[in-house]
C-alpha cells in the first residue's frame, strides 16, 4: 500500500487515484523539507497545489473542504491580505505580502485526499527524519566538522528562530510517543533522538525556541517521567533548565538582552532585542491611529518610516513586519486582522484538543502552542516554513486511535 488507510465498511480498499499519490508523495516531501530547504518546500508544495487544482479534485471534493470546521477563519485569512490592498499605500509590497496566502490551499488539498484520516503520523516520521538530518548537520558545523556554506542546510544562522520552534515541536512530539511506546528498544531511540534535538537546539542560539522550551517542558516532563511523583518531576525540569543554561550559546544569547535592553533605554533601537521594541511600539501606534481596518497589507512598513524617519541603523530599515503575529495583523489589519488570527488559532487549538490523546490531535495542539509562542517575537504566521506546516497540520483530519508513530 502506497498510504496507510483503513478499509470502508464493506472491506473494499478506499480507491487511490493519481491525483491521491501525488499529493501524498508531495506532502510526505513537504514534511521532509520543512526543516531543511525552502526551495524543496517551494517545488513540494507547488506541486501539491497545482496537482489538486489541475486534476480536478479542488471541484470534485469541494463537500470535504467547503464544509469544514477551519474553513471560514482560514479563508478569512487568506482573502484578508488580498482586500488589504484596497487601503494599503504600499501596493507593491502588500502585493508580495498577499501572495503568501497561497500556501493555505495545502489546507483544502490535504482535506481532499481520499484516505486522510491517519496520515499524520506517517507524514511526521518524514518531518522528524529531516529535523534529524539537520541536526546533525548543524552540530557538524558547530563543531567546524562541516562548513558553514548557504547550499548546505543550518540551524545555526538564518533560520534559527524557526529551526529552534521546529526542534521543540519535534521534542514534544517524541516525549508523547515515548509514553506510549511499550518496547524498551523504541524507548531508548525516542531518547536518543529528542537528546539530539536537545543538544542542537542549545547550539541554535534562537531565544524563541529557548523560551518555547522552557515554557512547554512541564508538559515533555509530564510524558517522559511518567507515574513518578510530582516533587521528582519538579527537580528534572529544574535540572534540563539548568542544563540549558550552562550552554555557552544559551549564556551570550541571554546576557546579549540585557546589553540590548541598556542601549534601547539609551534610545539606541540597533540591537536584536531594542529593534523589536521599537517595531511593537510603532505597531501600537498604527494600530491606535487605524483600529479598525489598520493600515492595509504592508502598510506597516511605510507608517513606521513616517513615525520613525532615521531612527534606525541601515542594516534594520529593510524590516518590513514588526517581529510579531498578533501585532502584525493589528498594524495591517486592525481589529479584523485581530479577530481573523484570534479565529485561526481557536479552531486549531479546539482541533488538537478534542484529540489530545492521540498522536494527531497531540501534534496539533502542540505545534498550536509552540507558534504562538514563537509568534511573540517573530512573525512566524507569516514565516514561509511555519507557514506551510500550520497550514498542512490544519488540514489534516483526526481520527481516534490512531496508531503511534
Amino acid at each position: 500500500m502506497w498510504i496507510p488507510t483503513r478499509a470502508e465498511g464493506n472491506g473494499a480498499p478506499i480507491s487511490q487515484s493519481w491525483a491521491d499519490r501525488q499529493i501524498f508523495w508531495g506532502c510526505s516531501a513537504l514534511f521532509f523539507f520543512l526543516p531543511l530547504t525552502t526551495s524543496g518546500v517551494s517545488l513540494a508544495g507547488g506541486w501539491v497545489i497545482l496537482v489538486w487544482l489541475f486534476s480536478g479534485k479542488f471541484f470534485r471534493e469541494r463537500g470535504k473542504w467547503l464544509h469544514q470546521p477551519w474553513t471560514a477563519p482560514v479563508a478569512l485569512f487568506m482573502l484578508l491580505p488580498w482586500v488589504g490592498l484596497i487601503w494599503s499605500d504600499d501596493k507593491i509590497l502588500g502585493l508580495d505580502w498577499a501572495t503568501k496566502s497561497f500556501i493555505w490551499f495545502l489546507s483544502f488539498a490535504v482535506v481532499s485526499l481520499a484516505c486522510e484520516r491517519q496520515l499524520l503520523p506517517f507524514f511526521l516520521k518524514w518531518f522528524l527524519a529531516g529535523l534529524v538530518l539537520v541536526s546533525v548537520i548543524s552540530l557538524l558545523q558547530y563543531f567546524s566538522v562541516l562548513p558553514m556554506k548557504e547550499q548546505v542546510p543550518s540551524l545555526l544562522e538564518g533560520s534559527r528562530i524557526t529551526g529552534s520552534l521546529f526542534l521543540v515541536f519535534g521534542m514534544l512530539i517524541l516525549s508523547f510517543e515515548y509514553r506510549r511506546c511499550l518496547k524498551m528498544g523504541d524507548k531508548i531511540v525516542l531518547l536518543l533522538t529528542l537528546t539530539l534535538f536537545f543538544v542542537t537546539l542549545l547550539a541554535t542560539g534562537g531565544r524563541a525556541g529557548y523560551l518555547a522550551f522552557v515554557l512547554l517542558l512541564p508538559l515533555m516532563v509530564y510524558h517522559l517521567a511518567g507515574g513518578i511523583r510530582l516533587l521528582f518531576k519538579v527537580l528534572i525540569g529544574l535540572v534540563v533548565v539548568a542544563l540549558l543554561f550552562l550552554s555557552p550559546v544559551v549564556i551570550d544569547r541571554t546576557v546579549e538582552i540585557g546589553q540590548d535592553l541598556t542601549l534601547y533605554r539609551q534610545k539606541n533601537p540597533n540591537t536584536s532585542v531594542g529593534i523589536r521594541l521599537h517595531m511593537w511600539e510603532g505597531a501600537v501606534k498604527i494600530f491606535r491611529d487605524n483600529p479598525l481596518l489598520g493600515a492595509g497589507t504592508g502598510g506597516y512598513k511605510k507608517e513606521m518610516e513616517k513615525l520613525f524617519p532615521s531612527a534606525l541603523a541601515l542594516e534594520f530599515q529593510h524590516m518590513d513586519d514588526p517581529h510579531n503575529s498578533f501585532l502584525f495583523m493589528a498594524a495591517n489589519y486592525g481589529l479584523v486582522g485581530l479577530f481573523s488570527i484570534g479565529w485561526l488559532f481557536y479552531v486549531f487549538l479546539q482541533k488538537g484538543w478534542r484529540s489530545r490523546h492521540v498522536t494527531a490531535g497531540f501534534a496539533l495542539l502542540s505545534y498550536g502552542l509552540v507558534l504562538i509562542i514563537g509568534s511573540m517575537t517573530s512573525t512566524e504566521i507569516h514565516s514561509f516554513h511555519s507557514g506551510n506546516l500550520f497550514a498542512l497540520l490544519m488540514g489534516i483530519q483526526i481520527e481516534p486511535g490512531e496508531p503511534p508513530l
